[in-house]
């Protein structure tokens, strides 16, 4: 089970969202389950209608982890989606720490770059990285003791064809940190992403 709050609000140009979760339940009935997450993004937006009202904003969630005893401790989104980590969606919603600086602005008229560049941290260096779908394993976390997972560039560039079509590209680039160096046998590699997709609102 699942309960959480959430705060959303606007106080001039800054705008927010908070949320504050706590996971209860058992797995495979027997073993406890003691989780919890809190995310928020805080922003702000300058009168600048040349430029689309641009927006920087940071990011930060924090999604709890195992700490190899007693009850369960890690997570679990049930439902995720790659708001955490970009189109790329490598680093999933599970104990999992980021801080992500972001912008919005307006290239042109119904032109947008939306960059953010996200780094990651794992909240238990007892357990795993996830993947987005969890609770696909990506990396075991008994192969090293750190924390920082790596930094995230996300660069995509939405053109709003018509009120309901909208056409994205994106690149996206993992730069590793010093948890997945140190990956035995082989230590992972930093990943490059490119996309672009076509979306229809109804």
């Amino acid at each position: 089970h699942t309960i959480g709050l959430r705060m959303t609000g606007q106080s001039g140009h800054w705008d927010y969202v908070y949320e504050a979760l706590l996971q209860r339940g058992t797995f495979a009935n027997t073993m406890p389950i003691e989780a919890w997450a809190t995310t928020t993004d805080t922003g702000y937006t300058f009168f600048l209608p040349r430029w689309g009202y641009p927006r920087v904003g940071v990011r930060m969630n924090i999604e709890s982890g195992d700490a190899g005893r007693g009850a369960l401790g890690t997570f679990n989104p049930m439902f995720p989606d790659v708001a955490d980590s970009g189109r790329i969606g490598l680093v999933g919603p599970a104990n999992n720490i980021d801080i992500t600086p972001n912008l919005r602005i307006a290239l042109a008229p119904r032109v947008f770059f939306i960059p953010d560049f996200a780094l990651f941290w794992r909240q238990k260096n007892t357990d795993a990285i996830y993947g987005t779908v969890t609770p696909y394993l990506a990396v075991p976390g008994n192969t090293s003791r750190e924390r920082f997972i790596g930094g995230q560039l996300s660069l995509p560039m939405q053109i709003n064809l018509t009120p309901h079509l909208t056409f994205t590209m994106a690149y996206g680039q993992l730069f590793r940190g010093a948890f997945l160096k140190q990956q035995r046998p082989y230590p992972a590699q930093s990943v490059i992403f490119l996309t672009n997709f076509l979306t229809y609102k109804f």
